[in-house]
């Protein structure tokens, strides 16, 4: 499975959330490392904006301890900005499907995990 951050139609935002925030925070490199993908180029283009920020988990029963990591980390960075710019996190199971993960503490997030049947 993989974690998916991304951030509404921002590039910058994405950036700065995870070079400054979750590239540099313990509990989400513990994980293992975090992958950036940027937009398809266009005719001309030299290189596109970052997309998405991935973490690829491994093991089942670690996704609640990486997400609920994630998501700590990504609430905290939305606390200090201004713009009200929120950062979306998803789970993208291995037949591609995708669910977003709303749960705003560590407990919301581990009972949504449960409750989705993402540890399966």
């Amino acid at each position: 499975m993989e974690i998916h951050v991304t951030v509404d139609d921002d590039p910058q935002a994405l950036g700065s959330l995870y070079a400054q925030w979750l590239a540099k925070d313990p509990g989400v490199r513990r994980g293992g490392p975090l992958e950036t993908r940027y937009a398809q180029l266009g005719p001309g283009e030299m290189g596109g904006p970052l997309e998405t920020v991935v973490q690829v988990v491994g093991v089942a029963g670690a996704l609640v301890t990486m997400l609920t990591s994630i998501v700590t980390v990504a609430l905290t960075w939305r606390g200090t900005r201004r713009d009200g710019v929120k950062a979306r996190v998803a789970v993208v199971r291995p037949d591609g499907t995708s669910v977003e993960i709303t749960g705003e503490t560590p407990q919301a997030v581990a009972a949504q995990v449960k409750a989705l049947g993402l540890l399966e």
